[in-house]
């Protein structure tokens, strides 16, 4: 069973797979983009990255190959480093660059590696843990060292080593069109789709790459502690389940896409959460984290939040938005909201949201009726 599939059990999500609202999109055009191959010595390459000449975008995945493997004695970081040291060949990592750049560009396949030659020569990880080399088939000679403890001839051999790396830049801009069809999009899910699989919200995070603040403001938002008392405890588990934190994420994002925009919904939840990635404006984030936060303290301050939006034993997105939306609209008039509970027993035994979810969100009519309805309920 896969980690979606296990998710199902514990969230009632109504449309848990983007994938299968998403339009098949024909193309009648070749893109105009241009890439070729170049080695780029180790040391060269960190100090690109150091430097923000090679630039990570918000929306890539963490830094996980630190995190343990319990089913074995291997250590991720440690086994790249291995491989360079013993000259095995290392995969190319992928640099976009837009068609007016001059030296900068956008990594959007090879973090974890670029990321982990970095820590190495720095010698400690981002949470400032010693990086020493250890595990299953490492090569004993360095077996237990740090970088600092390396010979000078093999420090030499270890920054001297040539990573390919592909550079694509783009020679026009994309014709105005879905956004799913981008070229950075396109490239960015074909490129990453080894390994375990994008969830949509990471797929959709490569097009805010020119929407940064709206980026940076989702990220902040759903970093705040309030979350970790609605939500399940289990989807939370991100040491253990990294691919819940991207779930996580999208409904964080999905809920404040509604709160700001709804009204916008047109029937398709991808379209309608790819075009807000992309066009939604941001002037000042800080009154979006206020409410946000303010909305999240109006819900925990309730006894036994942990068994709200619960109505069949999993968690349901489609009540929690409905509720976190018209809470959200009635602080941001300047309201209070009162008897909260009681309102939110109305809400239930209405039962908007079912009709919405069983629909999979293709009924606009539906989403509107949803959100307008809970609304006038906990604005009375």
């Amino acid at each position: 069973m896969s980690e979606f599939e296990d998710l199902k059990d514990l969230i009632d999500t109504y449309d848990s797979d983007e994938d299968a609202a998403a339009e098949n999109i024909e193309n009648e055009f070749q893109y105009n983009i241009d890439s070729f191959t170049n080695a780029i010595p180790v040391e060269r390459l960190i100090d690109d990255f150091q430097r923000n000449i090679i630039k990570i975008p918000e929306f890539q995945r963490p830094y996980v190959w630190n995190r343990p493997d319990n089913k074995t004695g291997r250590h991720r970081p440690s086994l790249f480093i291995d491989s360079i040291l013993l000259g095995l060949p290392i995969p190319p990592i992928t640099v976009y660059k837009d068609p007016e750049a001059r030296e900068e560009g956008y990594l959007i396949d090879g973090r974890q590696r670029l990321m982990t030659m970095s820590f190495f020569t720095r010698g400690q990880f981002q949470n400032g843990k010693e990086f020493k080399l250890k595990g299953e088939n490492i090569y004993k000679d360095w077996q237990g060292k740090a970088y600092k403890d390396l010979p000078e001839s093999l420090k030499d051999r270890f920054n001297r080593t040539y990573i390919p790396v592909m550079y694509i830049r783009q020679l026009k801009k994309d014709l105005q069109m879905t956004p799913g069809a981008s070229s950075i999009y396109l490239l960015f899910d074909r490129l990453n789709s080894g390994g375990y699989a994008l969830t949509p919200h990471e797929k959709r995070g490569v097009l805010g790459l020119n929407n940064n603040r709206l980026l940076v403001l989702m990220k902040n938002a759903s970093q705040l502690l309030e979350w970790r008392y609605i939500f399940p405890h289990s989807l939370m588990n991100f040491q253990d389940k990294p691919y819940n934190e991207s779930v996580f994420q999208e409904n964080v994002f999905r809920t404040i896409a509604f709160s700001l925009n709804y009204e916008q919904y047109e029937g398709n939840i991808t379209r309608f959460l790819d075009k807000f990635m992309v066009s939604y404006s941001i002037n000042d984030p800080e009154p979006i984290m206020y409410l946000t936060q303010e909305v999240l303290k109006v819900l925990i301050t309730n006894k036994n939040i942990d068994k709200f939006f619960r109505p069949r034993g999993r968690f349901s997105i489609s009540l929690f938005e409905s509720v976190f939306v018209a809470c959200y609209r009635i602080l941001d008039k300047g309201k209070t909201i009162t008897n909260f509970e009681k309102k939110y027993q109305q809400v239930v035994e209405n039962g908007y949201y079912l009709a919405q979810g069983s629909r999979s969100l293709s009924n606009k009519f539906d989403m509107l009726k949803k959100f307008n309805n809970t609304y006038e309920i906990f604005n009375a």
